[in-house]
């Protein structure tokens, strides 16, 4: 094993790959869906692509998918491998240099598919902790020292800091004086700017949802959210600057959790060597981090499964060795 290295199982060429866009945090849905067309066109000009499905607006993972304008995913089907010389997962890499040196402003990245038909990620790592503070500045840190690995390739964290965002803080003992509860300001605010698609318009066979949600000019800076308004229980209009205090800040792309602590997932991609080579590396790096108190790592469910598999291969080694010894001492009572 220390030849030829150990991973747990390939994910083999099943003739497709997954590229995802993304433009800047303020990028608008139609701007993605014209950089979309773009890429399309590109990719439909290589000889290895039969067909692309493309989702705009959207980032899907292996249980839920992410609602973000500036995302857009591909779906690339590749021609039958007797008709390209490039294996899926050489190609994801191909396409992903072909389409960065053509669409400025784009940041592309691109994995290959398993045998489940989901992103093959062969190194994964939960960064988990009670604050999500500690977890990020571990999380970046484990980020370079994956990167700093020969072999590594699309590392990446599952949440970035670099989201702009305005800021609400609640000031409870004035909420409380105005007859609001926090649950009525969310369900206000979530109206306001994502909006509610409860109704639709249907037209023939077709239907299309109907959001409603403020228009883009009562929603462009800070005064704007701080002269929304709200009914309390006594039907009184109520300002949320009477209640609140608003800021503009940086926050995290999407908030993740596991076993209900924050976490943050650190992946990458395997090239020109094993899996289990650079977890060997990785394991020897980590030692030398300086790790935030409270803070853990948790192996992703691939990583464990060939640790474990491996404890268990060893074991039935032995006891197939024992056996062998036990039954030829039986057949030879020597």
């Amino acid at each position: 094993m220390g030849y030829i290295g150990a991973s747990f199982v390939e994910a083999g060429d099943r003739g497709n790959c997954l590229m995802w866009l993304e433009l800047p945090k303020n990028a608008t849905i139609e701007q993605t869906n014209e950089a979309t067309l773009r890429a399309e066109r590109l990719l439909m000009e290589m000889p290895e692509v039969e067909s692309v499905f493309t989702t705009v607006g959207a980032k899907s993972g292996t249980v839920t998918s992410q609602t973000t304008a500036y995302y857009a995913e591909l779906n690339v089907q590749l021609v039958d491998f007797t008709r390209r010389e490039l294996a899926a997962n050489l190609f994801a890499r191909k396409a992903r240099a072909y389409l960065e040196e053509r669409l400025t402003g784009v940041k592309v990245s691109s994995v290959n598919v398993n045998i489940m038909g989901n992103a093959d990620t062969p190194i994964q790592l939960m960064v988990t902790g009670a604050s999500l503070d500690s977890v990020l500045v571990y999380a970046n840190r484990l980020e370079t020292v994956l990167k700093s690995i020969e072999g590594t390739a699309e590392v990446e964290k599952s949440v970035e800091t670099s989201n702009p965002e305005i800021q609400v803080k609640v000031d409870r003992s004035r909420m409380d004086m105005t007859g609001l509860s926090i649950a009525d300001i969310g369900t206000t605010l979530q109206l306001a700017f994502a909006g509610n698609t409860d109704n639709r318009y249907r037209e023939g066979n077709n239907e299309f949802d109907i959001n409603v949600r403020l228009d883009n000019f009562n929603r462009k800076n800070v005064s704007d959210i701080e002269n929304l308004t709200f009914i309390n229980n006594r039907g009184e209009r109520v300002r949320l600057s009477q209640f609140a205090s608003l800021s503009e800040g940086i926050g995290p792309s999407v908030l993740e959790r596991y076993n209900r602590a924050p976490s943050v997932k650190v992946s990458s991609q395997v090239v020109g060597t094993s899996q289990g080579v650079i977890l060997r590396q990785l394991d020897e790096k980590i030692k030398t981090l300086e790790k935030p108190m409270g803070v853990d790592i948790v192996e992703g469910k691939i990583t464990r499964m060939m640790s474990e598999f491996f404890v268990d291969l060893g074991m039935a080694i032995l006891a197939a060795i024992i056996f062998v010894y036990l039954i030829m001492v039986v057949l030879y009572n020597n």
